[in-house]
């Protein structure tokens, strides 16, 4: 059985001080294991407690100790292999504080970026998980609407709270919180609704977004993630610029992001291929709504299938698909679909083209993806140079102590001949 500790408060502007009345359980970590944790990993994995399955609630706050019961930190406990996702490296209430304490700095970071600031760019990642010290927390910012996702029960249990938190550091700005639901098997997240989501405040009130002046109507509710792929922001600037008279396919589209900024880029022709109708249908509008005189032919297909058939010759293709590695059990068959894939694409690029080639799979690591483009680039006998390296936008930080965090990798690639 877990023991239980009295358990400090940090008041603001005043001594440590101990508050008799806050107990919170308390979890060993067995001896020798707690090295990643004094290095600020913010993961420990169930093999490292004492007990593997302590009598604690899922979600709960805990203190975590070492086995002579010196303090480490403060996280949620939650039922899965990783065991305990750390918030705090000190004795701190995880609270509505707390939780205003993050944001804070999390705004702080984007406004340096010059997010938030002005209309040409209105949505992006405010808190990104580890990255912005709140693991299972994403919040997303779309015009005057904040999306959160709970990757963890702590932060499911934690929701109302966190809304409270975003209304008070956001201001009379925010309109509305949507709590977007997280597919069950990525999640321990307690609501067994199968509706979309729910709104913690506020309703629907706005659809549309600018991302670098270019306007795309956001689906939060229905659409995949929290609606938009924010992290490749800057990548799709790398392709507005790069587009100029080329004719380019755009792979696992979803809602157009690259093929708007190939078009708007001035590209000759745009080819947008994805399984989602629903997703080509908002392709065509936003590509209607930014660059309506470029050629632009959107095809339901199965990327695999289209490939497998594929004759038509194009200077610039954008493969982003998917995240085929969610679990460890998967990552041989994930990074053998990405090789294929990048062989196919590979096969069809005239010498002088271009491939922009991306991974989401956080489970494939950047080795990983630099050596199956290499075997297909030798699969295809094609000789391809690395003109740049790919990765998230800014606004989705990674942590130096957690390279999970590092889950978008990607490269500009040119066939030489």
């Amino acid at each position: 059985m877990s023991t239980r500790n009295l358990f400090p408060l940090i008041v603001k502007g005043k001594d440590l001080q101990y508050v008799e009345i806050m107990t919170i359980p308390q979890i060993k970590i067995k001896a020798g294991r707690e090295q990643s944790i004094r290095r600020f990993h913010l993961w420990v994995f169930s093999g490292a407690l004492v007990e593997s399955k302590p009598d604690i609630e899922p979600g709960s706050v805990v203190q975590v100790v070492t086995h002579h019961g010196e303090h480490l930190a403060t996280a949620h406990y939650e039922a899965g292999s990783i065991a305990l996702k750390i918030l705090s490296f000190d004795k701190e209430v995880i609270d509505q504080a707390f939780f205003e304490k993050r944001l804070e700095q999390a705004i702080y970071l984007r406004a340096n970026l010059g997010l938030g600031r002005d209309f040409d760019t209105t949505a992006f990642r405010l808190v990104h998980a580890e990255g912005d010290l709140l693991p299972g927390l994403i919040i997303d910012l779309y015009d005057n609407t904040a999306v959160m996702q709970c990757h963890s029960q702590g932060m499911y249990l934690q929701r109302k709270i966190i809304a409270q938190a975003l209304r008070n550091t956001l201001g009379p700005g925010l309109k509305a919180i949507f709590l977007k639901h997280v597919n069950q098997s990525d999640s321990a997240e307690a609501s067994a609704s199968a509706a979309a989501g729910e709104y913690l405040y506020g309703q629907k009130v706005t659809a549309y977004v600018f991302e670098n002046r270019l306007q795309f109507t956001v689906d939060w509710e229905q659409g995949q993630k929290t609606g938009f792929f924010l992290d490749q922001r800057e990548n799709r600037l790398i392709i507005r610029k790069l587009a100029n008279e080329k004719v380019v396919l755009n792979a696992f589209a979803y809602t157009g992001g690259f093929s708007v900024a190939a078009g708007v880029g001035g590209a000759n022709a745009v080819t947008s291929v994805d399984a989602s109708q629903t997703a080509l249908t908002q392709c065509e509008q936003h590509m209607r709504t930014n660059c309506s005189g470029v050629p632009h032919q959107a095809l339901r297909e199965d990327c695999f299938k289209y490939f497998a058939n594929l004759r038509e010759k194009f200077d610039l293709i954008i493969l982003d698909p998917p995240a085929f590695v969610k679990h460890r059990a998967a990552l041989k068959r994930g990074i053998n679909g990405y090789e294929e894939l990048n062989a196919q694409a590979l096969k069809v690029l005239p010498r002088g083209g271009l491939l922009a080639t991306f991974s989401c799979s956080q489970l494939v690591t950047n080795l990983d993806f630099f050596q199956l483009i290499q075997r297909a680039a030798l699969r295809v006998k094609a000789k391809v140079r690395i003109v740049h390296e790919l990765s998230q936008a800014p606004c989705h930080p990674k942590l130096l102590s957690h390279p999970e965090g590092n889950y978008l990798k990607g490269f500009l690639l040119e066939v030489i001949e």
